[in-house]
Parts: structure tokens; C-alpha cells; sequence
């Protein structure tokens, strides 16, 4: 069986189990059939095993077969070192479903392999490197107990084995926190001890960020002589920097910062890595941390060595990037190095650093002809990954139409044959390009090759690194040519594309891939080609066979399909729009993306009453709103609740107001609306605009209307206050007099109560 059959099969063997159907023998699938098949696909498309791993979770499925024997052995026989890593690959992404005996066997030969090549090189292998940032690998729990015992056992008998180390990093999962104390004795004994130990941190960040002894131990370690120790240690740091989970940068950069002098001028640029990751990471980057990096890098702009003085430069070009202003008062300070650093012999390497300050702060006109010079030159030492940062950093700055076509030719070029180091940057460059082409040919011709690019990738990071590059050159241009538009809308819906890994469309969409917006843009961009193919009815009907998760992604597109008519109101039956709101409603329990995902789609559905009989939706929102509030969900889920709210206000405020009791009179009052609604602040969530127009709209009733729907003066103020708090954001209060529109009565009430003018 190929991906997709595979696929089918245990889909229908999933529903069959939910309907709890009589066994039908036609329908089993053999174990050795789905093993050949798991095999064929981790070999040829590794990146979709995890939605086979999530249907065979579901299924329960485990079992011993003559097959994974087979792969174990030819893992155990195989010499070539690229047959033995294919190997390892296939069987960890499986190992979830392989027996006890296997897995054990699997993980002494990695052993094995790991020990053999520390012998030749004390650094982890590449191999393993790569398949720990691409894939996830889960064991049964009473594997990971036995992996858990030969990691133990090495510390027992004092004889730490760094290639075991190596190997359980892979395992390591959220009950593995007692082994920290493990890991500071790594770090603190040999070398290759030590890389392990940095490895397990590396490939783990979300399990130790906490523990700030493991840090200070890495922030020691990656100002070691010895190279290998050192890259392993930055590795580890920039992992546990980038981890969601983490809270603990602040305290990184303090500690970092510190050791500056204990580098030397050989390692010194992974000491800024350092920091340039600090600062990328946005979401992190508090004040009090900008600002321990904005005077470090100030303090050091004027060093003697080119290197520090660049490096600096382009700390602070990263804090220009958050915040532009800061760092205007040391432009001139910048300036004052860049004759010095361009003459040097870091030339190279300091053009970029120096262009991308100057880029941020819309200066250094002077210097573009020298910085253009070092891009188009072949005796300016640079690597190719700076080359096309300075394109990047020049497209930005550059007005002159024959250097933008230079570096279009240097961007193409690129994106053609980037390597995996480069390819981000590439990306980047192509995004800053596509805002200065003005030639159509151009414009199509970019966009020719980054489809085609999309339609090849199959690293989902990858994919939405091209997506925001052709969102920008749709932004942009309405100069794409019909038949490009409708390959793209082709192959998503027929599943060509390679992430798709030959599986239908459903088993995809998680909220994680730009993909689906990307559709939903060419939708509102080329509505009549969307039409020609049908896409609102083929995404319609995908939605009825996707997980709960996947069902916001489709329906920005269904919404999108909505919005600009490519459904027709004839096509949408009383069967499909009771169908819809079955379907959509339990999404409120699943988050923010999937509540704004409902909202959307049902406002689209009212905006056209061709579209929607007003029963249906007040029906459903009653069912929904006394189901929320019957359930656990109500009060640990405020926000999806308000949303829900919103909802039935933003309905209800469109027809009488008898609708309005009819659905909530007898389960939730007014009041308690708005009280959860004023506890949202204080929660850190924001209200959205629609629920603060909604809020308007209770604001304005009368004394009569207040005291029937009993409310007390206490609260009606307390919404006054939030109100009045609110409309200070002009977006805010320009969408409340839309919702006003040409009630002069209400506008008056409103104006009055809220003093404005």
C-alpha cells in the first residue's frame, strides 16, 4: 500500500471502531501490510509519519512482526555507514510501535554507532544531529524505563559512557527532570562527557530551562579552548534561548555578558551568536534584557578589533529591528567606525553588519556606493550566507533601478540552489527585493520559482518561510498570471504538493503551517479562478473528514470563500448550513484561532441572508451557550466563552431583541456576561473589538431594560469603565460607530456617556 491507501485504510478503521461496527474481515488491515508500508513511506516521505503515528495511536496499535525483525536485522548487518544511519532513521520514527526486544536492540546499536564515531571525532554525529531538529521520538513507557536504567546504570558504576548519553538524548521526555543532577556530572567530566551532556540539553530545552546551575555550567563550557566542547555548549544555549517554554533569558544575558573576556579572538563571533539569538527572540526580549545588550554593544562600538567593533554594529542593528528610535543617538558613533571597518580586513564580513544598521535607521547614504562595491566584488573576502544578507540589506536601502536588478539576478540565483544554512536568509532577501520590482516579467518570474519551491518542500518551517515571501508578492502586484494561480489552486486541492507526502488534503491543517493562508490570500486575491474550480465545495466537504484541530485552517478559506462570493448562496443548502454549525461549534473549546475562525465564518453567513436562515444560528447558540456553561470548560475557558458570547450579541444586535432572552435568558444573564468579560484584563487576554462593540450596545439600554434584565448599578459601571478604557484605541471606537451607523438617538446616548465628541 502506498501513503494514501495506508492512510484510507485506517481511517476506516477508525470509524468503524467509533461506530462500534461488527467485525468485517474485508475490512482488517494485516499488521505486516501496515509495517511494509510505515517502512516504504519513513524511507521516501519521513516527514508524514507523524499523522500515521497519530491514526495508529488511536487504533492502539503494537505488534511484534517478521518485518521489523528483518529492518532490525539489516540495521545490525549493515556496514556502509549511510545504509546504517537510513536505517536508524526508519526505525526511531517507528519505534513508538516496535516491541520491547527490538527497541532494546535498536538502542544498543546506536550505542554502538555513536562510540565508533566518537572514536574518530569527538562530536555528535551529523546524522542524529539533523533527525533530533526535524523529529519528535516517543516510547512506551516501559522502554523508556529500560532506557532510563542503562543511563542510570553508567553513573552507578562510575564509568560515565558519553555514547549512551548521546543516545538517550533522543528519549528524554517530561519525567526526565531528576536526571539534571546527571548531567551536571557530564558537564563537569571529560570531553566527550561533556558534548553529550550539552546534547541532551540541546535536544531537550523545554524539559531543563528551569534549572539555572545547568545554565551557568553551559555559559562556562562555551568559553572552553576546546572547540568541539564549545560549539556543543552554544548549541545547547541557543536551543534552550529559542524554547517557548523558556523564561530565563534575562538571566542568560546577564551571565553571558560576564564572560565576554574569556573569548578569545578565534571564538568571539559564537559569543555574539549569542546575543543576536537573544534579541531574535522577540517574544523574550524584555526591556531590562535590550537594554543589558544595547550597552554592552555601545560600550564596545569603538574596539579596536574590527571584529567586536561589527559585531557590535550588528547587535545593535537587532535592537533597531525591535525598537528603531533606541538607537538613533549612537548613529553617529556607527559612522565614525564604518571607514575604519570597511578599510580593514574584515571588510567583508563587516558590510553586511554595517548595512544592516544602516537599512534600520534610513542612513549611510554615504557609504552605499563602497557597501555595493563589497557585494558585486570577488576579492571582498564574505561568505555567500553575508553576500546575500547585504543584497537584503540593499535591496532595502538602494533607489537605483540597475542595482535592483543586480540584485534581483544575485536573489534568483540563490533561490535556486541555497543551501540549508542559507536558505532563511535567502527568503529574507527575496521578501525585501519583492517590494522594489516593478517589471511584471520579474514579478512572475519570482513567483514561478517560489511556487515551484513550495510545491518541493517538505519541511514545514521551509514551507512557511515561502509563504511569506509569496503573501508579499501578492500584497503587492496584481500582476500574476491566471495560469500560475491555477497550478497552485490545483495542486493544493489534489494534494501534489510534497509536504502533502502523496496523503489527501484532510489529513492536514493544525494551525502551525502558513499554507492555508496562503490559499485563503490567492482566494481573495483571484476569486473567479477559485470559483472555476469549485474550491468553496471541495474545502466544504474536506471539512467534515479532518480532526477538530485541523478545522480552523479550512475555515479561513471557507471564510475567505464566503467573502468574496465564490460560493454561490445556491450551493449552500439548509442540510449544508445545519451540517456547518454542528461541525464549527464544539471549536469554542478549542482555542482563541478556532473561536475567531467561527466568528468570522458565521458573520460572513449572516452579511448575506441568502446564505443562512437566521433559526438555525440562533438554535445552535442556544444549544452551544447552555453546553458551555453546563460544562468544566466554563471558567477555565473566559476567552473562548466571550468569544461564544460575542457571537450570539454580535447575531442578536441585528434582529430583535425577543431573540436575545430566547437565548440566553434562562441560562446565562447580561450580567454575567459582562463580569467575565471585565475579569479579561486582569487575565493578561485581550478583549476583542467585536465584544467591546457588543458591550456598547448593553450600555445603551434603558433604565427599563437594565432593571428587566437585572442588572445592578455596580456592574453597569464597572462596563462603563471598561467601555470608556477601551475606546481610547481610535480602531476600537471607529468600529462602535459603525455598529452606531445612523442611529442619531444611540449615537447621542453614547457620545454623552462616554464624552466624546
Amino acid at each position: 500500500m502506498n501513503s494514501y491507501e495506508l492512510y484510507q485504510k485506517l481511517i476506516e478503521a477508525i470509524n468503524n471502531k467509533a461506530n462500534e461496527e461488527l467485525e468485517d474481515s474485508s475490512l482488517q488491515i494485516d499488521p505486516s501490510q501496515i509495517w511494509e508500508s510505515l517502512f516504504k513511506i519513513a524511507e521516501t516521505s519521513p516527514h508524514i509519519i507523524p499523522q500515521f503515528i497519530q491514526l495508529l495511536t488511536r487504533l492502539s496499535f503494537a505488534d511484534e512482526s517478521p518485518i521489523v525483525d528483518s529492518q532490525v536485522k539489516l540495521l545490525q548487518d549493515a556496514t556502509n555507514k549511510e545504509d546504517k544511519e537510513k536505517q536508524f532513521v526508519k526505525l526511531l520514527l517507528l519505534i513508538s510501535f516496535i516491541d520491547v526486544d527490538n527497541s532494546i536492540t535498536i538502542f544498543d546499536q546506536l550505542v554502538s554507532y555513536i562510540e565508533s564515531e566518537y572514536k574518530n571525532l569527538p562530536k555528535v554525529p551529523k546524522f542524529l544531529v539533523d533527525f533530533t531538529k526535524k523529529c519528535h521520538v516517543d516510547v512506551q513507557p516501559s522502554i523508556y524505563k529500560i532506557f532510563l536504567k542503562k543511563f542510570d546504570d553508567t553513573f552507578l558504576e562510575n564509568e560515565l559512557n558519553p555514547a549512551i548519553s548521546t543516545a538517550f538524548a533522543l528519549f528524554v521526555n517530561d519525567e526526565s527532570l531528576p536526571i539534571k543532577d546527571k548531567i551536571i556530572k557530564l558537564l563537569t567530566s571529560n570531553e566527550l562527557c561533556k558534548i553529550s551532556g550539552c546534547f541532551i540539553l540541546a535536544t531537550n530545552p523545554s524539559v531543563f530551562y528551569k534549572e539555572r546551575r545547568l545554565l551557568d555550567y553551559l555559559v562556562e563550557l562555551a568559553y572552553s579552548t576546546e572547540q568541539n566542547i564549545s560549539n556543543a555548549a552554544h548549541k545547547a544555549l541557543r536551543a534552550i534561548i529559542t524554547d517557548e517554554a523558556n523564561e530565563n533569558n534575562e538571566y542568560i544575558a546577564q551571565k553571558f555578558i560576564k564572560s565576554f573576556d574569556k573569548y578569545t579572538p578565534d571564538t568571539v563571533q559564537s559569543f555574539f551568536k549569542v546575543l543576536q539569538t537573544l534579541l531574535e527572540n522577540t517574544n523574550k526580549a524584555t526591556i531590562n534584557l535590550i537594554n543589558q545588550i544595547y550597552q554592552f554593544a555601545k560600550n564596545h562600538l569603538s574596539d579596536q578589533s574590527p571584529v567586536i567593533s561589527a559585531e557590535s554594529i550588528y547587535l545593535l542593528a537587532a535592537i533597531g529591528q525591535i525598537d528603531p528610535i533606541s538607537v538613533l543617538e549612537v548613529s553617529d558613533k556607527v559612522t565614525n567606525q564604518c571607514n575604519r571597518l570597511l578599510s580593514s580586513d574584515f571588510s567583508g564580513h563587516a558590510a553586511c553588519r554595517i548595512a544592516s544598521f544602516f537599512a534600520i535607521t534610513k542612513s549611510g547614504e554615504e557609504f552605499l556606493e563602497t557597501l555595493q562595491k563589497s557585494f558585486v566584488s570577488n576579492d571582498v573576502q564574505m561568505t555567500n550566507k553575508e553576500r546575500i544578507e547585504l543584497a537584503t540589506q540593499l535591496a532595502t536601502m538602494s533607489q537605483n533601478k540597475e542595482n535592483i536588478k543586480l540584485i534581483y539576478k544575485f536573489v534568483v540565483d540563490n533561490l535556486q540552489n541555497a543551501g540549508n544554512s542559507e536558505f532563511f536568509y535567502v527568503m529574507s532577501a527575496a521578501v525585501e527585493i519583492t517590494k522594489k520590482l516593478e517589471d511584471s516579467n520579474d514579478i512572475n518570474q519570482l513567483y514561478q520559482i517560489l511556487i515551484s519551491l513550495l510545491e518541493k518542500q517538505t519541511d514545514n518551517v521551509k514551507v512557511n518561510a515561502i509563504c511569506e515571501v509569496i503573501q508579499v508578492i501578492l500584497e503587492l502586484n496584481n500582476s500574476i498570471q491566471a495560469d500560475f494561480v491555477k497550478k497552485f489552486f490545483e495542486d493544493f486541492l489534489e494534494g501534489k504538493l510534497h509536504i502533502f507526502g502523496g496523503l489527501p488534503l484532510e489529513a492536514f491543517g493544525d494551525g502551525n503551517s502558513i499554507l492555508f493562508h496562503l490559499v485563503a490570500q490567492h482566494v481573495e486575491k483571484f476569486p473567479e479562478i477559485a470559483k472555476s474550480l469549485n474550491l468553496a465545495q471541495k474545502v466544504f466537504s474536506v471539512l467534515f473528514s479532518i480532526s477538530l484541530d485541523a478545522v480552523p485552517d479550512f475555515l479561513e478559506i471557507f471564510y475567505t470563500c464566503l467573502k468574496t462570493k465564490v460560493l454561490d448562496s445556491a450551493a449552500f443548502s439548509e442540510k449544508d448550513q445545519n451540517s456547518l454549525l454542528e461541525l464549527v461549534f464544539p471549536l469554542y473549546t478549542t482555542g482563541e484561532f478556532g473561536a475567531l475562525a467561527i466568528n468570522n465564518v458565521i458573520e460572513a453567513l449572516i452579511a448575506d441572508k441568502d446564505y443562512l436562515k437566521q433559526e438555525n444560528i440562533f438554535e445552535s447558540l442556544e444549544t452551544s451557550i447552555v453546553s458551555f456553561a453546563g460544562s468544566d470548560s466554563y471558567g477555565q475557558a473566559e476567552e473562548q466563552f466571550v468569544h461564544l458570547i460575542s457571537l450570539a450579541l454580535s447575531v442578536c444586535n441585528k434582529e430583535i431583541s425577543e431573540e436575545f432572552s430566547k437565548i440566553i435568558k434562562d441560562y446565562i444573564v447580561i450580567e454575567e456576561i459582562f463580569v467575565n468579560v471585565i475579569k479579561l484584563p486582569a487575565r493578561n487576554i485581550k478583549i476583542p473589538q467585536n465584544v467591546v462593540v457588543s458591550m456598547v450596545q448593553i450600555a445603551l439600554m434603558s433604565q427599563s431594560e437594565l432593571k428587566k434584565n437585572e442588572i445592578s448599578t455596580e456592574s453597569y459601571n464597572e462596563l462603563k469603565n471598561l467601555i470608556q478604557n477601551e475606546i481610547s484605541n481610535p480602531e476600537t471606537l471607529k468600529a462602535i460607530r459603525n455598529s452606531l451607523g445612523k442611529n442619531k438617538k444611540n449615537t447621542l446616548k453614547f457620545n454623552k456617556l462616554f464624552n466624546v465628541k
